[in-house]
């Protein structure tokens, strides 16, 4: 040890020169040389390096984003803390979990970058050597010392006689404030800055850190510091009313950004270490956007839970279970929802045969149910049917990133969200008398975009809240798509422009003019370098967003074109037209193959990993759905009592929504479909007209055979039967209502006798004829004529035993069966029917 020596070393920063006697010479920009008295003072002085503090938050946290925090740097209120001599206390305050510790975090390093070393402490509750202000100061004053160990010298004579205990007795409060002012009055220190992260978390003395907090503020010392809403905090550093306040709840937006950013590093993490497919990683990124609210805390505790998941094998029973229970859930939810216990009767019988549940819960049937009806044999692929008699035509409906949503919009000005899961309706919104003619998803999952007929798009979020309301076009708003990337949205109006939007401020970037009619689609390619367009002009056009420019203008169409979209790879593009065509063009060559040989297509959709795509025809309820290579079909669905007019698929391609003008949204599991084997190759060719399915007028009575074969149905004007092949759906027969009873005669009901024979009733006139009549409709005469009807009950609906003996008619207004024997049609027992 050498203490005599230490008043004559060189310490602190600079050059430093210490030459003397004979020989070579050194000059140095930094030397340090601390005595152990020195370095005894600091050790009892340490009760933390805030260093190491810093680096383990950081670390704990998944790393330091300069994307989540830069936003501050600009903030005014910092730029005037920082740049500014008048307000030298700068408080950042927001609730938990907004990202307020990472946020000093990326300060301290931009302070560092502009060459300000300074002094921080970061509060933790639950650590005593951290939840203390006399902590705090012991950590300020350690991180100056060791930043300019010259000036310890100068602090360490009480030390020398008290030793460690002078930091911790009773006096130790006192002693640090003073060391630390004294410091801050020598002058020599160059501009020094103070940060302190989680006042709320100083749970002892917490009051008079306030007050020395204040009184710093009032010398040369920059501060800033960090705590929650608190009102104590609030009052105790009133009493510097000039201190500037950055609020997080007040910069919601900022917040919400750096929130993003945060999610798309994280999810990066997590689809890196699980191997995520594309699919899954949009799914997991749109989920944690929708639930995020704002806050960093919420997305890192779900992405610790996240990335410690073991995903089970999808052949596992667990999985088959999980996946049958939900498929039972969504085809029986409005019946248990209404009357719960049917959950034990009508929907178990009414499950597929090869449903978990109905095997696992069949023995809850009740006895009374002797014959069960003809079930499927899987679960029908269409999982939902989401009907609202207020959407009428529906103009486009859209899946959310995840799947988990559904948007549509109408010609009557509304705009719907519904859960794709349940069914349940998330938000209703209308804009009067204006058409709602598109919808889409921002990538987050978290806006919606809507194209409206007063020339207008609308931002919201999918709660509803308006963002923004864009103006430029100057006739209605056709289409609206965000590019995959969510930098760029595109908007195409009956004007013939398309516009590019910036989606962070809604700056308008370019107008793209050149058609000669309305667009009436547009979308951005899977790597958002192409923009795409169809108009009323017969055209396809392929636009450069980033310089506004058409790439290429494709012409073929012989009417006006409604609808385009790109292949996966971006190479092909598929388009649809009004005269009965759809061609798939090749972008390299500007060549074009014709696909189908039906009626006007009305939309063709690509899947979005780029191996199938979606046909839907007009006049015809047949969606197709083909190999987007060989362009064969592999599945065609028939469905809706009206042409389905718009479609769109989830980008897991899992689910397929189609929509038709009688109001219905249909959610179709692509998972469960049974794929034909590929037919020959559909290309411009004269072939067999598919069968359509024409819709049967004001149907007033149904009927399934015995064997479940066929079922039958009774049109009240159009005086008919007719009978129906249940596999297929197709119809195969149409029986007349005898010509001589035609116009005179209500007909009530129809009801098989057997698989080829049907028979349809009718009352008589009640003055003359208080009788019903039972009709033979291929034999054309009266079966069984039913005995005072009038006074025994009104029917709606029969049916006859499986021998034919006995007939039993009901009606739901009277709330009663009646029982009649087939030979004499004498009523021969009335069963009251409860509620």
């Amino acid at each position: 040890m050498v203490p005599d020596l230490v008043e004559n070393n060189n310490s602190g920063t600079g050059t430093q020169n210490n030459n003397s006697g004979a020989g070579r010479q050194y000059n140095a920009h930094t030397i340090t040389i601390v005595s152990e008295r020195d370095s005894s003072f600091l050790a009892d002085l340490r009760v933390t390096d805030p260093r190491d503090d810093k680096s383990r938050i950081e670390r704990t946290k998944g790393g330091l984003l300069r994307d989540v925090y830069r936003w501050i740097l600009d903030h005014d209120d910092y730029q005037r803390w920082r740049e500014g001599s008048d307000n030298r206390l700068l408080w950042i305050k927001g609730d938990p979990g907004k990202g307020k510790t990472m946020l000093l975090c990326g300060i301290i390093d931009e302070l560092k970058k502009d060459g300000c070393d300074p002094a921080y402490f970061f509060c933790q509750a639950t650590d005593f050597r951290l939840n203390t202000a006399t902590g705090v100061l012991r950590g300020l004053l350690y991180l100056l010392l060791i930043d300019q160990p010259s000036l310890v010298g100068r602090l360490r004579g009480k030390h020398d006689h008290a030793g460690k205990r002078l930091f911790e007795d009773a006096n130790a409060w006192d002693v640090l404030c003073e060391m630390i002012m004294s410091i801050l009055r020598d002058g020599t220190l160059p501009d020094v800055v103070l940060a302190i992260d989680a006042l709320d978390e100083c749970i002892m003395e917490l009051p008079q850190l306030l007050d020395f907090i204040v009184k710093l503020s009032s010398t040369p010392v920059k501060i800033i510091v960090t705590s929650r809403n608190w009102p104590e905090i609030e009052y105790g550093l009133a009493h510097n009313v000039q201190t500037p306040r950055i609020c997080l709840e007040l910069n919601e937006r900022s917040v919400s950004t750096a929130v993003r950013h945060y999610i798309s590093y994280k999810v990066n993490e997590l689809a890196r270490r699980k191997k995520y497919d594309d699919a899954t990683r949009a799914q997991v990124h749109a989920y944690l956007t929708s639930k995020a609210d704002g806050t960093f805390l919420w997305v890192a505790l779900v992405y610790e839970q996240l990335a410690g998941i073991q995903a089970p094998a999808r052949s596992s029973e667990l999985h088959q279970l999980v996946s049958d229970a939900l498929q039972f859930l969504r085809y029986h939810r409005a019946g248990i929802e209404e009357t719960p216990l049917q959950t034990y009767c009508s929907a178990l019988v009414f499950s597929p045969e090869s449903s978990i549940i109905r095997q696992l819960f069949e023995h809850e049937l009740p006895g009374w149910i002797l014959t069960k009806p003809l079930a499927n044999d899987v679960w029908d692929s269409c999982e939902l049917t989401l009907v609202d008699d207020m959407m009428y035509d529906i103009t486009s409906v859209v899946f959310s990133p995840d799947g988990s949503m559904l948007a549509c919009t109408s010609d009557t000005g509304g705009i719907k969200l519904c859960d794709t899961v349940t069914g349940e309706l998330l938000g209703t919104w209308y804009y009067g008398w204006r058409s709602a003619h598109s919808v889409d998803f921002a990538p987050d999952g978290a806006t919606l975009a809507a194209a409206l007929g007063d020339n207008t798009v609308k931002i919201l979020t999918v709660k509803g809240q308006d963002l923004k309301t864009l103006l430029g076009h100057t006739e209605a708003v056709l289409s609206v798509s965000f590019s995959r990337a969510g930098k760029r949205l595109a908007s195409a109006s009956s004007d013939g422009t398309i516009k590019l939007w910036d989606t962070t401020t809604y700056r308008l970037l370019w107008t793209l003019a050149g058609h000669k009619g309305a667009v009436n689609s547009v979308i951005f390619s899977a790597d958002g370098t192409t923009v795409a367009s169809a108009s009323d002009d017969w055209t396809v056009k392929v636009w450069n967003p980033s310089t506004g420019t058409c790439l290429q203008t494709l012409k073929g169409h012989g009417w006006k074109v409604d609808s385009v979209a790109f292949m996966a790879d971006g190479s092909q593009l598929a388009s649809t037209s009004l005269n009965r065509f759809v061609k798939i063009w090749n972008l390299s060559t500007g060549q074009y193959v014709i696909v189908g040989d039906n009626d006007s297509p009305i939309r063709v959709f690509t899947l979005r990993n780029g191996t199938l795509y979606v046909c839907a025809w007009r006049r015809s309820p047949l969606v197709e759905l083909r190999d987007a290579k060989t362009h064969r079909i592999l599945r065609e669905l028939w469905d809706h009592e009206m042409d389905p007019m718009c479609m769109d698929v989830s980008a897991d391609n899992m689910l397929l929504a189609s929509a038709s003008g009688d109001c219905a949204i249909k959610l179709w599991n692509l998972n469960t479909v049974h794929w034909q084997q590929p037919v020959a190759c559909p290309e411009r060719k004269a072939t067999t007209p598919r069968p359509s399915f024409a819709r049967h007028q004001d149907v007033k009575s149904v009927a399934i055979s015995h064997s479940g074969r066929h079922f039958a149905s009774l049109s009240d004007t159009e005086s008919n039967v007719r009978v129906w092949d249940c596999e297929t759906g197709r119809l195969v027969g149409v029986l007349q209502v005898p010509p001589t009873l035609s116009g005179k005669a209500t007909w009530q009901a129809v009801a098989f006798l057997s698989e080829t024979r049907i028979v349809a009733a009718h009352y008589g006139c009640f003055e003359e004829d208080k009788d019903a009549h039972v009709w033979d409709l291929a034999q054309e005469s009266c079966l069984l004529t039913l005995k005072d009807v009038l006074k025994h009950g009104l029917f709606d609906t029969m049916a006859f035993s499986q021998n034919n003996a006995i007939l039993a008619t009901a009606n739901a207004y009277f709330a009663q069966i009646c029982v009649w024997d087939a030979v004499t049609g004498q009523c021969i027992a009335t069963v009251p029917v409860p509620g």
